[in-house]
């Protein structure tokens, strides 16, 4: 199955507008209501549309500065950016161009820098000098705040308003580099600056795996085709690794490379040696397993005309697996399977269910179905149509 393109973005503007004004709007109410001055209402109303507004950023300021220090540090220790991410934009190296970051990424508080690097020479240090660069800019950023603000306490002391500012770039400077080096992990599973530090060891051997990947799924979201992807990510995912999860999920990448390029026998091979790496995996992952059986009984029912492996294959998966973002997969390989025995009519009610799922499933999670995915489904249909019309029964 292919990987997603992006998702529609959120209106992150247009929300922290309305909150601004609701909050206008209620200080003017209450300034209203308090003095029983219509002008005491619109002083408040205009004060906090105006101060919120400079607060807000103010705070925001301190985030790409720590994003920045990542950013130094990929260039320096060898690694290539591929994008760099803060609040509710992101800079893509790829397209060159800010765009808004859409509603599954980070969370509109956190920032991210998204690096690859095709050197497995002391990959390990590297990264971790990378990783140390974002909390060091934060504490440097901080310090020259605080510098600042004794500096101008200091000279211009009736001038206090004015290092209202510079308290509040330090204070936040300094937040942010204790909340970065604490380890803990965020609700989207995104580990912090801490966290990635103390468990580099632990997975260090799978790291260039998982770099890789990423880098892959971020150039399919930037709307690139996986043939024009350069060929050193794919090299990386077809290097053995760790046999970790990201190995498994590296050859299940590199097989959608195969697939595109048509070479359907190597895609099936790397599915097989995805799907033996899977059941070797402790503990057990029994929905990275039932995908990847999934995907393997597809391309083997529809594009290769192996039906007896296919048939065995879904008939050992693990039905308690499929859930919501797996059905229409199990679907599509259910249809694919039909196609191949000939049960035209069963093939095409699976394959339009299977179409319909994955589009209620995108519009759950308000996006639009990415359209290599929703090319898939009409691939199958299309060809469950001409099977149907030629009256052949597909080998």
């Amino acid at each position: 199955m292919s990987v997603a393109k992006p998702s529609k973005p959120r209106s992150t503007i247009r929300t922290a507008f309305l909150i601004i004004l609701g909050f206008s709007l209620l200080f003017m109410v209450l300034g209203w209501a308090a003095s029983g001055d219509i002008r005491v209402g619109v002083i408040g109303f205009v004060l906090v549309f105006t101060l919120l507004p400079i607060g807000l950023a103010l705070l925001y300021i301190p985030i790409p500065l720590h994003e920045f220090g990542h950013w130094y540090g990929a260039r320096k220790y060898g690694f290539q950016v591929l994008s760099v991410e803060f609040g509710p934009i992101k800079w893509s190296c790829i397209t060159r161009r800010w765009s808004e970051r859409t509603a599954t990424e980070q969370r509109i508080h956190e920032g991210f820098v998204r690096v690859f690097s095709a050197r497995f020479d002391d990959i390990e240090s590297r990264y971790k000098s990378f990783v140390w660069c974002g909390p060091l800019a934060s504490f440097a950023s901080g310090a020259a705040f605080l510098a600042m603000w004794v500096i101008l306490r200091s000279l211009f002391p009736h001038l206090w308003f004015l290092s209202i500012p510079l308290l509040i770039l330090w204070t936040t400077s300094f937040c942010i580099f204790a909340a970065s080096m604490y380890p803990w992990v965020t609700k989207g599973g995104q580990p912090s600056d801490g966290a990635q530090l103390f468990r580099v060891k632990q997975y260090a051997p799978s790291l260039q795996h998982s770099l890789a990947i990423g880098a892959v799924n971020f150039y399919y979201e930037s709307g690139v085709s996986i043939k024009q992807i350069p060929a050193e990510f794919f090299e990386v995912l077809n290097t053995p690794s760790s046999g970790s999860a990201t190995e498994v999920w590296g050859l299940y990448v590199s097989s959608l490379r195969d697939e595109e390029l048509k070479d359907y026998e190597a895609a099936a091979d790397r599915r097989e040696q995805a799907l033996l790496l899977a059941k070797q995996l402790n503990p057990c992952q029994p929905k990275i397993e039932a995908n990847i059986r999934l995907n393997l009984a597809d391309i083997l029912a529809w594009k290769l005309g192996k039906l007896a492996r296919a048939e065995e294959l879904v008939g050992t998966v693990d039905e308690s697996a499929i859930d919501e973002p797996l059905r229409p997969g199990w679907l599509h390989c259910r249809a694919a399977i039909a196609l191949a025995k000939g049960d035209l009519s069963s093939a095409d009610s699976l394959a339009n269910e299977a179409r319909k799922e994955v589009a209620a499933h995108y519009e759950k999670l308000g996006q639009d179905p990415p359209s290599n995915v929703m090319e898939d489904y009409d691939e199958l249909l299309n060809d469950i149509q001409e099977a149907a019309s030629s009256n052949l029964t597909p080998e």
